[in-house]
Protein backbone atom coordinates (compact mmCIF):
# COMPACT_ATOMS: atom_id res chain seq x y z
CA UNK A 1 0.00 0.00 0.00
CA UNK A 2 1.40 3.40 -1.02
CA UNK A 3 1.03 6.42 1.23
CA UNK A 4 -0.92 9.25 -0.40
CA UNK A 5 0.93 12.54 -0.82
CA UNK A 6 -1.27 14.30 1.79
CA UNK A 7 -0.61 11.57 4.36
CA UNK A 8 3.10 11.54 3.54
CA UNK A 9 3.29 15.30 4.07
CA UNK A 10 1.52 14.95 7.44
CA UNK A 11 3.95 12.23 8.55
CA UNK A 12 6.92 14.40 7.57
CA UNK A 13 5.39 17.46 9.23
CA UNK A 14 4.83 15.69 12.54
CA UNK A 15 7.71 13.21 12.56
CA UNK A 16 9.33 14.86 15.61
CA UNK A 17 6.03 14.87 17.52
CA UNK A 18 5.34 11.24 16.56
CA UNK A 19 8.78 10.30 17.84
CA UNK A 20 8.02 11.95 21.18
CA UNK A 21 4.59 10.28 21.37
CA UNK A 22 6.18 6.84 21.06
CA UNK A 23 8.00 7.53 24.35
CA UNK A 24 4.76 8.18 26.27
CA UNK A 25 3.01 5.15 27.82
CA UNK A 26 -0.46 4.44 26.34
CA UNK A 27 -0.31 7.60 24.21
CA UNK A 28 -1.57 6.12 20.95
CA UNK A 29 -4.35 4.18 22.72
CA UNK A 30 -5.49 7.39 24.45
CA UNK A 31 -5.48 9.27 21.15
CA UNK A 32 -7.40 6.48 19.42
CA UNK A 33 -10.22 6.58 21.99
CA UNK A 34 -10.47 10.38 21.86
CA UNK A 35 -10.41 10.31 18.06
CA UNK A 36 -13.27 7.79 17.96
CA UNK A 37 -15.38 9.22 20.79
CA UNK A 38 -14.64 12.90 20.41
CA UNK A 39 -14.30 13.56 24.13
CA UNK A 40 -14.33 11.85 27.52
CA UNK A 41 -13.05 12.33 31.06
CA UNK A 42 -9.97 10.71 32.53
CA UNK A 43 -11.97 8.48 34.89
CA UNK A 44 -13.93 6.89 32.03
CA UNK A 45 -10.76 6.68 29.98
CA UNK A 46 -8.94 4.81 32.75
CA UNK A 47 -11.91 2.46 33.23
CA UNK A 48 -12.15 1.68 29.53
CA UNK A 49 -8.42 1.07 29.18
CA UNK A 50 -8.21 -0.75 32.53
CA UNK A 51 -5.16 1.32 33.42
CA UNK A 52 -3.99 3.15 36.50
CA UNK A 53 -5.62 6.59 36.78
CA UNK A 54 -2.44 8.38 37.89
CA UNK A 55 -0.27 6.76 35.22
CA UNK A 56 -2.73 7.87 32.53
CA UNK A 57 -2.81 11.36 34.02
CA UNK A 58 0.95 11.67 33.57
CA UNK A 59 0.68 10.54 29.94
CA UNK A 60 -2.18 13.00 29.31
CA UNK A 61 -0.13 15.86 30.76
CA UNK A 62 2.72 15.04 28.36
CA UNK A 63 0.30 14.91 25.43
CA UNK A 64 -1.06 18.30 26.48
CA UNK A 65 2.48 19.71 26.45
CA UNK A 66 2.83 18.47 22.86
CA UNK A 67 -0.42 20.19 21.89
CA UNK A 68 -2.18 16.87 21.21
CA UNK A 69 -4.86 16.96 23.92
CA UNK A 70 -6.81 19.81 25.47
CA UNK A 71 -8.73 19.86 28.77
CA UNK A 72 -12.03 21.71 29.09
CA UNK A 73 -14.04 22.35 32.24
CA UNK A 74 -17.59 21.06 32.09
CA UNK A 75 -19.68 21.42 35.21
CA UNK A 76 -17.56 20.12 38.05
CA UNK A 77 -15.46 17.86 35.83
CA UNK A 78 -12.73 18.00 33.21
CA UNK A 79 -13.35 16.78 29.67
CA UNK A 80 -10.52 15.64 27.38
CA UNK A 81 -10.47 15.93 23.61
CA UNK A 82 -7.96 15.98 20.77
CA UNK A 83 -6.87 19.30 19.35
CA UNK A 84 -6.94 19.78 15.59
CA UNK A 85 -3.21 19.11 15.68
CA UNK A 86 -3.85 15.97 17.72
CA UNK A 87 -6.33 14.67 15.15
CA UNK A 88 -3.86 15.25 12.33
CA UNK A 89 -1.08 13.50 14.23
CA UNK A 90 -3.28 10.51 15.05
CA UNK A 91 -4.32 10.21 11.40
CA UNK A 92 -0.66 10.28 10.39
CA UNK A 93 0.16 7.54 12.92
CA UNK A 94 -2.78 5.47 11.61
CA UNK A 95 -1.45 5.78 8.06
CA UNK A 96 1.96 4.52 9.17
CA UNK A 97 0.34 1.51 10.85
CA UNK A 98 -1.85 0.80 7.81
CA UNK A 99 1.15 0.67 5.47
CA UNK A 100 3.10 -1.82 7.60
CA UNK A 101 3.12 -5.31 6.13
CA UNK A 102 1.84 -8.17 8.35
CA UNK A 103 5.33 -9.62 8.82
CA UNK A 104 6.67 -6.28 10.10
CA UNK A 105 3.70 -5.90 12.46
CA UNK A 106 4.47 -9.36 13.81
CA UNK A 107 8.10 -8.38 14.36
CA UNK A 108 7.22 -5.15 16.14
CA UNK A 109 4.29 -6.31 18.29
CA UNK A 110 6.60 -7.50 21.07
CA UNK A 111 8.83 -4.43 20.96
CA UNK A 112 9.57 -2.96 24.37
CA UNK A 113 10.57 0.57 25.24
CA UNK A 114 13.33 0.74 27.84
CA UNK A 115 13.30 4.30 29.03
CA UNK A 116 14.74 4.60 32.52
CA UNK A 117 17.35 3.06 34.76
CA UNK A 118 18.96 3.23 38.18
CA UNK A 119 22.44 1.91 38.83
CA UNK A 120 23.41 0.49 42.20
CA UNK A 121 26.62 -1.16 43.43
CA UNK A 122 25.89 -4.59 41.90
CA UNK A 123 22.57 -4.09 40.12
CA UNK A 124 21.18 -2.07 37.22
CA UNK A 125 17.40 -1.57 37.37
CA UNK A 126 15.57 -0.86 34.11
CA UNK A 127 12.00 0.37 33.62
CA UNK A 128 10.47 -0.86 30.39
CA UNK A 129 7.05 -0.46 28.81
CA UNK A 130 5.53 -3.59 27.31
CA UNK A 131 3.40 -3.59 24.12
CA UNK A 132 0.19 -3.73 26.17
CA UNK A 133 1.22 -0.59 28.08
CA UNK A 134 2.24 -2.28 31.34
CA UNK A 135 5.39 -1.06 33.06
CA UNK A 136 7.90 -3.74 33.96
CA UNK A 137 10.90 -3.48 36.30
CA UNK A 138 13.94 -5.54 35.34
CA UNK A 139 17.02 -6.09 37.50
CA UNK A 140 20.31 -6.91 35.81
CA UNK A 141 23.03 -8.16 38.15
CA UNK A 142 26.68 -7.18 37.83
CA UNK A 143 28.24 -10.57 38.52
CA UNK A 144 31.94 -10.92 39.35
CA UNK A 145 33.64 -14.30 39.25
CA UNK A 146 37.33 -14.05 40.02
CA UNK A 147 38.62 -11.35 37.69
CA UNK A 148 35.76 -11.74 35.21
CA UNK A 149 32.68 -9.52 35.12
CA UNK A 150 29.35 -10.56 33.62
CA UNK A 151 25.89 -9.04 33.38
CA UNK A 152 23.04 -11.39 34.29
CA UNK A 153 19.37 -10.55 33.67
CA UNK A 154 17.11 -11.92 36.40
CA UNK A 155 13.95 -11.44 34.31
CA UNK A 156 15.23 -13.43 31.34
CA UNK A 157 17.53 -15.78 33.26
CA UNK A 158 20.17 -14.96 30.71
CA UNK A 159 23.61 -13.42 30.21
CA UNK A 160 22.63 -12.30 26.70
CA UNK A 161 19.23 -10.65 26.23
CA UNK A 162 17.65 -7.38 25.05
CA UNK A 163 17.99 -5.82 28.50
CA UNK A 164 21.72 -6.49 28.61
CA UNK A 165 22.11 -5.26 25.03
CA UNK A 166 20.26 -2.08 26.04
CA UNK A 167 22.71 -1.55 28.91
CA UNK A 168 25.77 -1.95 26.70
CA UNK A 169 24.26 0.35 24.06
CA UNK A 170 23.59 3.12 26.61
CA UNK A 171 26.61 5.50 26.73
CA UNK A 172 26.25 6.43 30.43
CA UNK A 173 25.82 2.83 31.60
CA UNK A 174 28.60 1.56 29.35
CA UNK A 175 31.02 4.17 30.70
CA UNK A 176 30.10 3.32 34.30
CA UNK A 177 30.67 -0.41 33.72
CA UNK A 178 33.98 0.17 31.94
CA UNK A 179 35.10 2.40 34.82
CA UNK A 180 34.08 -0.26 37.39
CA UNK A 181 35.99 -2.94 35.50
CA UNK A 182 39.08 -0.73 35.20
CA UNK A 183 39.11 0.24 38.89
CA UNK A 184 38.80 -3.39 40.02
CA UNK A 185 41.07 -4.78 37.28
CA UNK A 186 38.30 -6.95 35.86
CA UNK A 187 37.87 -8.50 32.44
CA UNK A 188 34.45 -7.85 30.89
CA UNK A 189 32.92 -10.97 29.34
CA UNK A 190 30.85 -10.24 26.24
CA UNK A 191 27.15 -11.25 26.47
CA UNK A 192 27.31 -13.94 23.78
CA UNK A 193 30.45 -15.47 25.27
CA UNK A 194 28.95 -15.36 28.77
CA UNK A 195 25.80 -17.15 27.54
CA UNK A 196 27.90 -19.83 25.83
CA UNK A 197 29.91 -20.37 28.99
CA UNK A 198 26.70 -20.67 31.03
CA UNK A 199 25.41 -23.30 28.62
CA UNK A 200 28.65 -25.19 29.09
CA UNK A 201 28.22 -24.93 32.89
CA UNK A 202 31.55 -23.24 33.29
CA UNK A 203 30.30 -20.13 35.10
Amino acid sequence: MKIKKKSYNAICKYQHVIREITKIPHAVAIMEILYEEGETNIGLLAARMKKNYYLLKKSIQKLEELGIIVEKERGKGIILSLTDRGKEVYEAISKIDATMSPDWKERFKHMRAMVHFNMYENTIRISEYLPDGRENIVDVDITINGRRMYLYCEACGSFNCEHINFIWSHPKLRRALLKKAQEKHLIIVEPEQAENEMNENSI
